[in-house]
C-alpha cells in the first residue's frame, strides 16, 4: 500500500470523487426515496433465512453489523471511534465487527481491538481484484491524467494525485459488499477512524430501518466539487437511455438535477458515516450501474 494513502477518517471533509458519488446519484435515481424500500429489479431480501438474534439483554436485532475500512496505522483513532461507538450505543446491543484492509492486519491491531467489545469481531483481507484498478486500464494514460490532477494549482482537486485514494473509492462503490465476511449480513453501519459520537443512541438504528423498510440512511448533504466527476453525468445518462426498465418513474432525479436530468446540480452526501440495506448494493440495477 502507497504510503499516501489518506487516513480514512480525516479523509471525510474531502470525499468529493466519483466513487463515493456513486451512492448519491444511483440512490436518488433509482430510488422513490433514499431511505425507503427501493423497488427495482433483482432488489429483494438476499438473506431471509439468518436466524434471529437477540442483544445481551434479550432485545431482538436485525441482521447487521459495523464495517470499517482501515490501515494498522490507523489502529490509535479507530479504536477511539470503536469505544465510544460501544460505549454509546453498542454494549447494550452487542452487533458484530466486521475490519478489512488491503494489507494483512497486525496481531497487535487484532488484539487491541477485540478488547474493546464482547460482541463478535472478524478480520479480513480486501482481495486483490477488489482493491487495485482492472487489468484493462491504461495506467500509464491514468497515472499521466493523476499527475496532471495532482499539478492543477487553478482547481486545487483534492486527493487528484492519489492511486489509493482512488482505489478505496472503487472498493466502497462496488465491493465492500461483496466481501466473505460480509455475505452472512443485510445492513451495515460504517464507521472511520477519529470519528466522534457525542451523544447517547437511545434506539437501535439496525431495527428501525428493518421495521420501517428503509433502505439507506446518511447525516451530511453538500454540494460535489465538479471538477472531480467531469465525466460522472454524461455516464449516469448514458446509462439510463440503456436501461429505461431500471429507473422507477417516481424516482428522485428531481433532486439531483434542475432541468430534467439535462444537468447534474452538484447535490451529493457523504458515504463516510452511512447505514444501508447491502441487498440494494447487490440488486441487479446497481450491479449493472457500477460495472
Amino acid at each position: 500500500m502507497p504510503s499516501t494513502r489518506p487516513t480514512l477518517g480525516r479523509a471525510a471533509a474531502y470525499i468529493l470523487l466519483l466513487g463515493i458519488s456513486f451512492y448519491a446519484l444511483i440512490c436518488l435515481i433509482f430510488s422513490p426515496s433514499a431511505l425507503r424500500a427501493i423497488p427495482l429489479p433483482g432488489f429483494r431480501t438476499s438473506r431471509p433465512h439468518a436466524p434471529p438474534r437477540f442483544s445481551p439483554s434479550g432485545e431482538p436485532l436485525a441482521n447487521a453489523t459495523f464495517v470499517v475500512l482501515c490501515r494498522n496505522s490507523d489502529m490509535r483513532d479507530i479504536m477511539d471511534s470503536m469505544q465510544q461507538v460501544e460505549d454509546r450505543f453498542n454494549k447494550r446491543y452487542g452487533y458484530p465487527w466486521v475490519f478489512l484492509n488491503d494489507l494483512p492486519f497486525s496481531d497487535e491491531f487484532k488484539l487491541r481491538i477485540s478488547s474493546l467489545t464482547d460482541a463478535p469481531v472478524s478480520f479480513g483481507l480486501i482481495p486483490k481484484d477488489h482493491w487495485n484498478q482492472p487489468e484493462w486500464i491504461d495506467e500509464d494514460k491514468a497515472a499521466t491524467a493523476r499527475k496532471k490532477m495532482a499539478m492543477d494549482q487553478m482547481h486545487l482537486i483534492p486527493y487528484g494525485g492519489s492511486l489509493s485514494y482512488r482505489n478505496m473509492c472503487r472498493f466502497n462503490s462496488g465491493f465492500f459488499f461483496q466481501h466473505e465476511l460480509l455475505q452472512p449480513y443485510k445492513y451495515y453501519w460504517r464507521v472511520e477512524p477519529d470519528v466522534k459520537y457525542f451523544c447517547n443512541l437511545e434506539y437501535d438504528p439496525f431495527l428501525f430501518m428493518q421495521e420501517h423498510n428503509k433502505t439507506y440512511g446518511f447525516t451530511v448533504g453538500l454540494y460535489e466539487y465538479k471538477w472531480t466527476i467531469l465525466s460522472l453525468w454524461d455516464t449516469v445518462k448514458d446509462f439510463m437511455k440503456t436501461h429505461p426498465d431500471l429507473i422507477p418513474s417516481d424516482n428522485m432525479i428531481d433532486f439531483i438535477s434542475d432541468d430534467g436530468g439535462e444537468s447534474y446540480n452538484m447535490c451529493h452526501y457523504w458515504s463516510n458515516f452511512e447505514i444501508a440495506d447491502m441487498d440494494f448494493w447487490r440488486s441487479e440495477a446497481y450491479t449493472k450501474f457500477f460495472n
